[in-house]
C-alpha cells in the first residue's frame, strides 16, 4: 500500500481540470488499495466535497489563497504583491506539511502530487520545502513529490523577463530533495528544457480515466450532433460568439442538427451576461439547441462525447497561440473532427496526435488536415494517472 497526497489549492469550483482530476480519481476502483488524501481549497464546492466523503478518499479543505490571483500577471518576482502572495501560499504549504508529516510512516512510500504549478506557486512551494528542511531535516527516502508544470508565460515567444521569473522559480524548486518535475504537454516540456530546468518527462493527462473508456465509434444514421462549447465560460474561449454561431449553423443544416453547449460559470463575469441571456432564449426557442450549465462528471462527459460528430472550437487563436487546452486531448481520444478558427497550439497538438482538424475561413469550413501521430507521446498522455503516480 502507498499513500498518495494530492495537494491542489486550485481545487474549489465544479469545473475545469481541477474538478476533472477528482472525477478521474473517483472512477478508479483501485483507490481502496491505497491511502489517498486530497488537500483542497477551503471553499471546495459542496457537491464535490460530498462525492469525496462517500469514498475511501480523505479530504482536507485547507487553502485560502486564490490559486489564480496572479494568472497572466507580468509583475516582477520582487513585486510586493507577488512576494506577499508567495509568502502566504508558502505558509499554507508549511501548515499542511506539518499536519501530514506526523502521520507518515518511514516504512510506507508517500507520493505528494501537485496537479499544476505556475511560477509563483513554484516559488511558494520551494520556500515551504526549504523551511521544512531546516526545521525537520531532509525528507524520507520513501517520500516523492511529483509536480506538473502546466503553465507558461502568455507571451513566451517575445523574449522577455517572464522567462527569467520561470527559470528562477522552477530551478530553485528542482534542487529540492525528492522532487520530480513533469510537463503537461510536448511544447511545455520543450520550454522548460530550454530554460535548463530538469523535466523527467510528460505526465498523463488526468481529464479522464482513459484506460477504462471504450472510444469505439458506432456510426448511426441521425442528425449530426455538434459540440460548440465545453468547460468554463470565458471570453477568450469564444463564449460570446456562440449565439451567432448557433443561429448560422441552424440555417446551414436546415435545422436538422443538434447543437450542444456545456459551460460552467464559477464567477459572475459582466462581459458574459448578454451572451448568457441570448443562449437561454435560443435554448427555449429551438429544440435543436441543448444548453448544459452544470459540470459534467467523467461518466457524463464520456456519454456526451461518444455521440458528438464534430466539435467547433471557438477559441481566440491569438490567446491560444501558445496555450494548451484539454479539448485537444478529448477530441483526439474520441476521434471527433474539430473545426478551428485558425492555427494555434491546438492545430500543432492535433498534428502531433495525428488527429484530423479543419480550419474556418470566412464562415466556411475548408478541407481537413491529417498527420502522422507521435505514438509514444500519445500513449503517455492517455495512460493512467493513478498507475503513473504509484509506479
Amino acid at each position: 500500500m502507498k499513500k498518495i497526497v494530492v495537494i491542489d489549492p486550485g481545487m474549489m469550483e465544479a469545473g475545469g481540470h481541477h474538478a476533472a482530476l477528482l472525477s478521474t480519481f473517483l472512477s478508479y476502483e483501485e483507490i481502496c488499495s491505497h491511502q489517498i488524501t486530497f488537500v483542497t481549497h477551503k471553499q471546495l464546492e459542496v457537491n464535490l466535497y460530498e462525492q469525496i466523503i462517500q469514498t475511501e478518499i480523505t479530504v482536507v479543505r485547507h487553502f485560502t489563497t486564490n490559486f489564480y490571483e496572479n494568472y497572466g500577471s507580468y509583475s516582477s518576482s520582487g513585486d510586493y504583491k507577488i512576494q506577499s502572495y508567495v509568502r502566504k501560499l508558502a505558509s499554507e504549504y508549511i501548515a499542511i506539511y506539518e499536519n501530514l508529516y506526523c502521520q507518515l510512516s518511514d516504512a510506507m512510500q508517500s507520493i505528494f502530487f501537485y496537479p499544476c504549478l505556475n511560477r509563483e506557486h513554484a516559488s511558494a512551494l520551494s520556500l515551504a520545502m526549504e523551511y521544512m528542511k531546516q526545521q525537520h531535516s531532509e525528507p524520507s527516502a520513501n517520500q516523492i513529490h511529483k509536480i506538473c508544470c502546466m503553465f507558461l508565460p502568455n507571451d513566451r515567444d517575445n523574449g522577455n523577463i517572464q522567462h527569467l521569473f520561470y527559470k528562477q522559480a522552477f530551478t530553485s524548486l528542482s534542487t529540492k530533495q525528492r522532487i520530480e518535475l513533469y510537463a503537461s504537454d510536448y511544447e511545455t516540456k520543450q520550454y522548460y528544457e530550454n530554460l535548463n530546468i530538469p523535466i523527467k518527462g510528460i505526465h498523463p493527462c488526468y481529464l479522464l480515466p482513459w484506460e477504462q473508456i471504450d472510444n469505439t465509434k458506432y456510426l448511426e444514421k441521425k442528425n449530426p450532433k455538434l459540440l460548440l462549447y465545453l468547460g468554463d465560460a470565458k471570453k477568450d474561449k469564444g463564449f460570446n460568439t456562440l449565439p451567432e454561431l448557433i443561429t448560422r449553423l441552424l440555417t446551414e443544416f436546415d435545422y436538422n442538427v443538434s447543437l450542444v453547449v456545456q459551460y460552467t460559470l464559477a464567477w459572475d463575469y459582466p462581459e458574459l451576461r448578454e451572451c448568457i441571456a441570448a443562449l437561454e432564449v435560443l435554448d427555449s426557442k429551438y429544440e435543436q439547441v441543448e444548453i448544459y450549465k452544470n459540470y459534467w462528471s467523467a461518466y457524463e462527459l464520456v456519454a456526451e462525447l461518444s455521440e458528438v460528430d464534430t466539435i467547433y472550437c471557438t477559441y481566440c487563436t491569438h490567446t491560444y497561440e501558445n496555450k494548451s487546452s484539454g479539448l485537444a486531448w478529448l477530441a483526439s481520444f474520441f476521434k471527433i473532427p474539430v473545426v478551428l478558427y485558425g492555427p494555434s497550439w491546438l492545430s500543432r497538438e492535433f498534428e502531433r496526435l495525428g488527429h484530423n482538424y479543419s480550419l474556418m475561413e470566412n464562415d466556411k469550413v475548408v478541407d481537413g488536415v491529417s498527420h502522422i501521430e507521435m505514438k509514444d507521446y500519445s500513449n503517455t498522455l492517455y495512460s493512467s494517472i493513478l498507475k503513473w503516480l504509484i509506479c
